[in-house]
């Protein structure tokens, strides 16, 4: 949550220096781990040289959470600034970087933001590529997976993806 530092290191999530608990119903489709100097182009945040497997680590920022910024972090955090303002807010100009319009070398979160994770960990496009969700912007709660299949298996293929569906998951609750 808002505040907490995230780091991943050969798959295992920790959690402020503490192992997370291991959901029980998480699945690896990948045989082994990326290396840990192994880049991810779309990791978020840009420029951050990490992969889904060996991922921070991260700050979660939380409403009042201050950075100082220049020109070797902003790519860092321009992201979540520019959705902070709802458009894009984040110029740079030679060494100077503006915030709708304002020099700045400081910029203060206005919202607490969470990360999020997908169970099937090799297989889910989640925070680690797009980033923490502001708490604003969370609208519902999970209650039941309502289809699972392996989704890489075409559609060319209709009997080895109806052989894929993961028939354990459908309809299952989700807590």
């Amino acid at each position: 949550g808002p505040g907490d530092t995230l780091l991943i290191k050969s798959k295992v999530v920790f959690v402020n220096g503490e192992e997370f608990p291991i959901p029980p119903d998480i699945q690896y489709l990948a045989g082994g781990t990326k290396p840990k100097n192994l880049t991810e182009r779309d990791i978020f945040p840009k420029n951050s040289n990490w992969n889904s497997d060996n991922y921070g680590p991260l700050v979660i920022p939380y409403k009042g959470m201050e950075l100082e910024m220049d020109i070797s972090n902003i790519e860092y955090w321009r992201t979540l600034i520019d959705r902070e303002y709802g458009k894009k807010s984040v110029k740079v100009s030679g060494d100077e970087i503006f915030i709708n319009g304002i020099k700045s070398s400081k910029y203060t979160f206005q919202k607490d933001y969470f990360f999020m994770m997908g169970d099937n960990r090799d297989n889910s496009l989640d925070s680690r590529y797009w980033g923490p969700v502001a708490r604003d912007l969370i609208v519902g709660t999970p209650v039941i997976c309502y289809w699972s299949w392996d989704s890489d298996i075409p559609f060319s293929r209709p009997l080895d993806l109806i052989n894929s569906i993961r028939w354990d998951r459908i309809a299952k609750l989700i807590y």
